[in-house]
């Protein structure tokens, strides 16, 4: 994806969950890390996200929090600059308060499961298959 496309996507998209596709692009964030990723885990002033946990989603759909597969997925991340205002501000409007508050959370607070924010084709989307959306 180009730059443009990347931002496009990210404007497109619900806002609570933009800054997912800024993470996993520009700090290199796994699905699973930014799942587990607490706010405990990212310091603002420092500009990092230290990542310490994934998610595995089971069979049955459950959803399990643990360390990552190996020692080298325990790292600290840096972000950009450029997206610390907007990280900032989507913690201050969507991340539930308190150092071990999960970030990905759906509007009515609970825990969003993967199948929720990565649909798949004939899956448990809300219309039952992934959006198409038009990228420059």
């Amino acid at each position: 994806m180009t730059m443009k496309q990347v931002f496009a996507l990210a404007d497109a998209i619900e806002p609570r969950f933009r800054m997912l596709i800024l993470l996993a692009t520009f700090a290199s964030l796994r699905w699973g890390e930014l799942a587990a990723l607490q706010r405990k885990y990212v310091d603002l002033d420092a500009g990092t996200i230290r990542v310490v946990g994934t998610t595995t989603e089971l069979k049955d759909g459950s959803v399990t929090i643990g360390p990552p597969k190996s020692e080298a997925g325990k790292r600290i991340v840096s972000i950009p600059a450029t997206l610390l205002p907007d990280l900032r501000q989507h913690m201050e409007t969507y991340a539930e308060k308190g150092r071990a508050r999960t970030r990905l959370r759906r509007p009515q607070g609970r825990q969003a499961p993967a199948r929720e924010l990565h649909p798949r084709p004939g899956g448990n989307s809300q219309e039952g298959r992934t959006q198409r959306l038009p990228l420059p």
